[in-house]
């Protein structure tokens, strides 16, 4: 069937619950690339929010595998994520001890295995607030912050030589995110595919619920 031919791309979004407003753009920007694209795509986004989880499994036990996927998308900001239950390993068999760190390095592992999923990542680069007290709040978000830099400074530069080993996008404010994702979403798929997006008369719209 026509259907069958239709590329399909599975998307993780991997983050945080510090940049909610981040996935909610992204969502949209997917459905906007999307309708861009027409019929001669489908986007499939995995949003654990939108996920029905089972009550008997852990929050991350109820995840498919970012390395099952073929494109990654993680925003991160002023934290790593919640611990994790001790079961759920690195793939080094190491424990987790984020959300963020166990789909970023499953990710990554992927990609040598198999060469997916594309991996990108952006970066809130303003600067978070901390509050002062409680003294046990302050203590923990510091403890969050200082462990995403560790991270970043572990997976984005080589501690021989100080070059960069993976890049990730910057940016300051939410209309700058917004329009960096879409920009690049459009030329990941567009790579993908080999067609450009439909000029904006012939654009699919969706009516009534989204297709996600």
């Amino acid at each position: 069937s026509m259907a069958a031919l239709v590329p399909g791309f599975r998307l993780f979004i991997s983050s945080p619950g510090d940049v909610a407003q981040e996935r909610r753009i992204a969502r949209t920007v997917i459905e906007r690339v999307q309708a861009e694209f027409g019929t001669r795509v489908h986007l499939d986004a995995c949003f654990w929010e939108y996920e029905p989880l089972e009550f008997s499994k852990s929050f991350q036990a109820n995840l498919p595998n970012p390395a099952d996927f073929d494109i990654v998308l993680c925003f991160l900001w002023s934290r790593l994520g919640s611990p994790l239950h001790s079961s759920l390993r690195l793939p080094d068999g190491s424990p987790a001890s984020s959300g963020t760190q166990y789909e970023v390095l499953h990710a990554l592992d992927g990609q040598k295995r198999r060469g997916l999923p594309e991996l990108h990542v952006w970066i809130n680069r303003t600067q978070p607030t901390i509050p002062l007290e409680p003294a046990e709040v302050r203590t923990q978000r510091i403890a969050q912050w200082d462990a995403l830099k560790a991270f970043l400074k572990e997976h984005t530069l080589d501690v021989e030589d100080g070059t960069l080993v993976s890049s990730y996008t910057d940016y300051k404010t939410l209309a700058e995110f917004e329009e960096l994702l879409e920009t690049k979403l459009r030329k990941i798929v567009d790579k993908r595919i080999g067609v450009a997006a439909l000029p904006a008369r012939e654009r699919q719209e969706w009516v009534g619920k989204s297709p996600y």
